[in-house]
């Protein structure tokens, strides 16, 4: 019944790639791996393209070289095909995680429920993406065990925990949880109906966008705080978003989003004052509020949540930066990806009118990145920094910290460029984004004693709007 017959099937989407390929209906947007195969070899045999020194003679041969190899195996026990197929693997190139648990999951002596199957894992590979699939196993095992994984271990640790379950039940399980990762991940935010697969939907944030609904509002709000998130890295609680999205993504968005910006917030001091020195520390610090929360230990509150993250019993190096470590890391030295997250959040909180964070946010270096001596509006920066026995000094000492910083749009961004201070403060004064940029504008001068000034009274602002730890201890065992 199948147009062409494989021994060897392709995944879903290589299959449809290669249909249209084979159909001459190719589409050149395309950037899967099959038409970059096929892309290849096209190049490969094109004269006036090719720039190596094969012939289409040697191309050809090689092709008659290529051989295929068919093992068969007869055999009626599904449980050891399975186990032959993980010995075959083991001894050459290993398959990845996510092969390897796809086969498991998929592998069934009936074609009919082998289909039925596939189905699930097709909306799991759209859903989370092809290259994402590993990263998002490994999260979701870590939600189900409450045990830190290596990637190497991911898909032995799965079939181990997975093993007595049915797979369809894993596959909704997963399904689910894909809708989870696909909002931290990429933002998109889709509605699983009763945990039926085929009712998967986007939800569109242009419904009633002249009067949003109250949904609306919320699920831009969330939207936000994982793009936020998202930027400066969430791989070690991405199994705790999992369990939180599962408790409260369809009853409770406001609480969901205000323990989830909670999060951000400690992940923006943890970030910028790197306690751990980039140690497993944090993972284990989750791991430890996942199995509290699991077992009814502690509740799902805000609260509770901000009382386990600010404890410190676990590790010194997953503590919640006091605001003394926070100022201190702010004032040296603070990486462009984090501040962008810092400074949108801080105008966020003070409700500031700003672009949407995905719309071509950047940051904006007052005292410019580039100084060069040879050009003009490097010789004036090197005058107003002191001259040129002093201004590399004050170049290496305040370049990137939080005072030398702004919230700009890029297109700004490129026009400020490394404009000296007359000109950069005019456009600042009229297109900057937030109020704390166009405070900066009003200054006249921005040389050394200016840029200490804003750095040490900004630094100090920014710890009191960006949450700090909570020391406090849990009233009583139901933690009211």
């Amino acid at each position: 019944e199948e147009k062409y017959k494989f021994k060897l099937k392709q995944n879903y989407n290589d299959y449809a790639d290669f249909l249209e390929i084979m159909e001459d209906k190719k589409d050149d947007n395309k950037k899967s791996n099959i038409y970059i195969a096929y892309n290849t070899f096209v190049d490969m045999i094109d004269c006036d393209k090719r720039i190596n020194t094969h012939s289409i003679g040697d191309i050809y041969n090689t092709i008659k070289r290529l051989e295929s190899i068919g093992i068969e195996l007869k055999c009626s026990n599904i449980e050891k095909v399975q186990d032959i197929f993980e010995k075959i693997n083991s001894t050459g190139v290993g398959l990845s995680s996510a092969d390897l648990i796809r086969n498991f999951l998929l592998f069934s002596s009936s074609t009919k429920i082998q289909k039925e199957l596939h189905d699930y894992w097709k909306i799991i590979e759209d859903t989370v993406g092809e290259n994402n699939i590993s990263k998002f196993a490994k999260a979701f095992l870590i939600r189900n065990t409450y045990e830190d994984v290596t990637n190497e271990k991911v898909y032995f640790e799965f079939k181990k925990k997975f093993f007595k379950i049915d797979h369809e039940t894993i596959l909704k399980l997963l399904v689910r949880y894909a809708t989870f990762f696909s909002m931290i991940e990429n933002q998109r935010f889709n509605e699983i109906q009763n945990d039926d697969y085929k009712n998967l939907k986007e939800y569109d944030f242009d419904l009633n966008e002249n009067k949003p609904t109250k949904k609306y509002n919320q699920l831009q709000k969330l939207k936000t705080t994982f793009a936020l998130l998202n930027k400066i890295g969430t791989d070690e609680i991405n199994p705790f978003f999992f369990q939180l999205c599962d408790s409260l993504y369809y009853t409770d968005l406001d609480k969901l989003n205000d323990i989830c910006e909670l999060i951000l917030e400690f992940m923006i001091r943890y970030r910028i004052v790197q306690p751990s020195g980039g140690g497993g520390a944090l993972s284990t610090k989750i791991r430890d509020i996942m199995k509290k929360i699991s077992t009814g230990e502690c509740p799902i509150t805000k609260k509770s949540i901000y009382i386990l993250l600010s404890n410190n019993e676990n590790s010194e190096a997953s503590r919640y930066p006091s605001n003394d470590e926070f100022i201190s890391a702010l004032k040296g030295s603070v990486t462009i990806k984090n501040a962008r997250v810092l400074l949108y959040q801080v105008a966020r909180r003070k409700n500031e009118e700003i672009l949407p964070f995905d719309t071509g946010i950047t940051v904006e270096h007052l005292m410019p990145q580039t100084i060069d001596p040879n050009k003009k509006e490097g010789k004036w920066w090197i005058d107003n920094l002191g001259g040129k026995d002093k201004w590399q000094d004050v170049y290496n000492e305040y370049l990137n910290c939080i005072g030398n910083m702004a919230l700009v749009s890029r297109k700004l961004n490129t026009v400020l460029s490394n404009s000296p201070w007359h000109d950069k403060r005019v456009e600042l004064s009229k297109k900057a984004m937030g109020k704390a940029a166009q405070r900066v504008a009003k200054l006249k001068k921005w040389s050394k004693d200016q840029v200490k000034t804003r750095n040490n009274n900004y630094s100090s602002e920014i710890s009191q709007i960006i949450t700090g730890p909570k020391f406090e201890k849990k009233a009583n065992k139901y933690w009211l």
